[in-house]
């Protein structure tokens, strides 16, 4: 409630008169060169910094089916009985029968997708101390849990042998040779001779010169003249032993049990000759202790860095217990916000207070973090910036997207500079009244820091009076720029009241007399100042008429 109750202080609306306020106390220095419209527009985004502590639980119910072998049928035992016995489900009091179950040879475990997740689901967390436990007992499903004679063998222990040729005969007619133990030669395909290779088939062959000029042929010495030689590999016979047999005529099965009890047969494969099959349906429950973080915001279009908003986060941190269930008693302890908080993290962690991923606790600490951000006009330049502020009510952070005093390298600015060297070089009339005005501009400065405050009415007077830097070199406007900003100002002289045109003195002096008089309080620092220019002024004026 403490956290809600800081959360709804920060959520409060902020006016323009606040805001300059706010900037006055925290950033006077700043503020002093700020002109702030009242009817500004304030732009506001909140942001809600949020870390949650939950107890995350899943539930997951498996089918186990398994051969029951001899050595576990007591232990299955204790499974057996339906609801009669047990009840739609109950706790598997000796995990360890899982374990023993799950082990044995041909068992199989798949995981299912019940049709109606909430009665399977539907059973009693294990509580510690009025808490969740972390360890939760499997329990199991009585209805399905259960033996039964093996389908496959129909308890039997034994089904024919898989192998199509046997099909629980054993012993069969090898259907290569048909039952002979030898097969056609495939070198002589059963004649017996093969085509002799030293003649060719022909059963002569040339031999020794030419005769009158044509060759002497002689009978092949290798086949004597047949042109054919006897087959060594079925030695004449035209016939050799039937691999497939082994040349006796028929196969034996090598997967099938040969003994006169089981002749033909094959160990049932779903129940390794148990001749009973079991199945144990169970649910697992596993309980997470986790924590997230969130970031979240509303309001307007427009972005604070996230290391920035972290820095304004309190370093105290304790979160409130807003959501608890155990069993049937469900607490709900949630304000506005962090309802709406943990339904943000239920929707993008997969959790839900109804089905599983189950939220089963949830502790939650906010922090609303109110930034704003509006538009100002420099007093000097008259250009318009824009301003951000960052945690307006705790700890404010003023935020300057651009630098309103930076100066920048242009053409423009090249030109202004190269314009001002030469226009000083000839002293033109433009050039004198150039000099006159920048004067003019330090001097109001001066005075409007005189009491060690600008007021708000002397901010409009001064920025009214300069309108514009633009014709000024970025040395000239640095040069005011640092004077502005300066929190000792250099003693004034002659120089600074030495004006090109003698009218310009009395003219400034009435612009700084018309800017002391703004706020309705002439001050007498301004007084001060006032008269000790006309001093400066007067004394210029008679050493300008000595020297005539």
């Amino acid at each position: 409630m403490k956290q809600f109750l800081e959360a709804k202080d920060q959520l409060k609306l902020i006016t323009i008169s606040e805001v300059k306020d706010l900037l006055k106390e925290h950033y006077s220095s700043e503020y002093s060169k700020m002109i702030i419209e009242e009817d500004a527009t304030i732009e506001r985004i909140d942001y809600y910094y949020s870390e949650l502590n939950y107890v995350k639980c899943e539930r997951n119910l498996s089918l186990l089916k398994f051969p029951l072998f001899d050595k576990i049928k007591d232990d299955f035992k204790l499974f057996e009985g339906g609801i009669p016995k047990f009840g739609d489900k109950a706790v598997i009091e000796y995990e360890s029968y899982l374990k023993e179950f799950g082990e044995l040879s041909g068992a199989t475990n798949t995981f299912l997708t019940p049709d109606d997740i909430q009665k399977a689901f539907d059973f009693p967390f294990d509580l510690n101390d009025n808490e969740i436990s972390q360890h939760q007992r499997p329990y199991f499903i009585s209805m399905e849990t259960y033996h039964e004679t093996c389908n496959s063998c129909k308890g039997n222990q034994y089904i024919s042998c898989s192998n199509n040729e046997c099909s629980g005969k054993h012993t069969w007619r090898c259907n290569k040779c048909i039952g002979k133990g030898e097969v056609t030669c495939n070198k002589c395909s059963g004649d017996g001779s093969n085509r002799c290779s030293s003649c060719s088939g022909k059963g002569k062959k040339q031999s020794g010169p030419y005769d009158n000029g044509k060759p002497k042929i002689e009978k092949c010495q290798k086949c004597i003249g047949a042109g054919k030689v006897a087959c060594k590999n079925c030695s004449k016979s035209g016939k050799v032993r039937c691999t497939n047999c082994e040349g006796t005529g028929d196969i034996i099965c090598q997967i099938c049990y040969a003994d006169k009890e089981r002749y033909g047969m094959i160990d049932c494969p779903e129940c390794l000759t148990a001749g009973k099959t079991a199945q144990l349906m169970y649910v697992e429950t596993s309980i997470d202790f986790l924590k997230s973080q969130q970031i979240n915001k509303t309001g307007a279009n427009f972005e604070i860095k996230e290391e920035i908003i972290k820095n304004h986060v309190s370093d105290t941190k304790i979160p409130e217990l807003v959501y608890k269930k155990l069993n049937r008693d469900i607490q709900n302890h949630s304000d506005e916000i962090s309802s709406k908080l943990i339904e943000k993290y239920e929707g993008d962690l997969g959790l839900s207070k109804i089905d599983y991923p189950l939220i089963l606790k949830a502790e939650i600490y906010y922090q609303v973090i109110p930034c704003i951000r509006f538009s100002y006009k420099h007093i000097l330049t008259n250009e318009i910036h824009e301003l951000k502020i960052v945690d307006i009510w705790n700890f404010p952070e003023v935020i300057f997207p651009t630098n309103a005093e930076a100066t920048k390298t242009t053409f423009t600015s090249i030109t202004s500079s190269i314009g001002t060297v030469i226009a000083k070089i000839f002293k033109t009339k433009g050039f004198k009244l150039k000099e006159d005005k920048k004067l003019e501009f330090k001097l109001l400065i001066y005075l409007a820091k005189a009491d060690g405050k600008i007021e708000e009415e002397e901010k409009v007077v001064l920025s009214n009076k300069i309108i514009s830097l633009k014709n000024f070199t970025n040395r000239e406007k640095n040069e005011l720029f640092n004077l502005l900003n300066s929190g000792n100002l250099p003693e004034l002289t002659k120089e600074d009241v030495r004006f090109n045109d003698p009218n310009s003195g009395i003219e400034i002096l009435a612009s700084l007399e018309e800017l002391a008089l703004s706020d309705g309080c002439y001050e007498n620092s301004e007084k001060e100042l006032i008269e000790k220019l006309q001093k400066l002024i007067q004394e210029n004026s008679i050493e300008h008429t000595f020297e005539k």
